[in-house]
């Protein structure tokens, strides 16, 4: 999924394709997260997008806390 910019998205907006943002849950200095649904699977999930002013060692911090959640 592409960065986003500092600007909250909208309740009702989809992103990637399959998650519907419901609210903004929080954020910090690389990325927001929302809790969405999945349009795939029909189930709240959470999801952290990047914020556009981050880094390529934003992205890679990003995966791998991912990967440890995982």
């Amino acid at each position: 999924m592409p960065p986003v910019d500092d600007a909250t998205l909208t309740q009702g907006t989809l992103v990637g394709g399959r998650y519907r943002i419901r609210k903004p849950i929080g954020g910090g200095g690389m990325g927001l997260v929302y809790e969405a649904e999945s349009t795939d699977l029909g189930r709240r999930c959470a999801i952290k997008l990047l914020r556009t002013r981050g880094s390529l060692d934003a992205a890679v911090r990003l995966r791998r806390e991912a990967r440890a959640a995982a």
